[in-house]
């Protein structure tokens, strides 16, 4: 028989997130975070990340050999078009392919919420929880069609105000599937795998 997994504290939060969307609210909040946008960058290329050059992601820029781009000044031939407010936080991410995120931002975390313009849906929500101006993790929801389809989770560690100890990232298809952890202890910039498992 197969085993159901239960739902964590991460994921239940993503889920009520989600279940409190509605587009009409989403098309208010589009206004109100349009209007506080101060500038805006624009990335073109790299591997196919989340939210590309501005990914929040350590893995991606401190693990993998992903390839998050790079920013250009040319507005009409770009990946990504990110916008900015007058703090220099990133409240907007437009993707090329008929895809935007709007942010929320507050002291403590930042919630983002990825839309496909064409089905009016959404289709991930992220949420970045910080302590003492860093980031402390990462959670992300993928759906599709109004069905769970993925999660990926990255935690971290550091060893004082400026160097990243550990990241545990965490990936999990499905609502009710295993967790499996992958666990990386940083040495010198370097980082090397320390254990990997999943949940039982």
């Amino acid at each position: 028989m197969r085993k159901i997994y239960t739902i964590n504290e991460d994921e239940q939060q993503l889920l009520d997130l989600a279940s409190e969307f509605e587009y009409s609210k989403y098309i208010s909040m589009r206004t109100d975070i349009i209007k506080l946008i101060e500038s805006f960058k624009y990335s073109k290329g790299g591997d196919t990340l989340f939210r590309g050059y501005f990914t929040p992601y350590l893995s991606y820029r401190n693990i993998s050999n992903a390839k998050p781009g790079k920013l250009i000044s040319d507005d009409r031939k770009f990946s990504f078009k990110y916008g900015f407010n007058k703090s220099g936080d990133l409240i907007y991410c437009q993707y090329e392919d008929e895809v935007e995120e709007l942010i929320q931002i507050d002291p403590l975390c930042s919630i983002g919420y990825q839309i496909e313009l064409g089905r009016k849906e959404l289709s991930r929500i992220t949420l970045c929880k910080y302590e003492n101006d860093r980031i402390s993790s990462v959670n992300s929801m993928c759906i599709y069609g109004n069905a769970i389809y993925d999660f990926i989770f990255e935690k971290y560690i550091y060893k004082n105000e400026s160097i990243l100890q550990s990241i545990e990232m965490i990936k999990k298809i499905g609502l009710y599937a295993p967790r499996y952890h992958a666990l990386y202890l940083n040495d010198y910039d370097k980082y090397i795998l320390d254990k990997q498992w999943r949940d039982e």
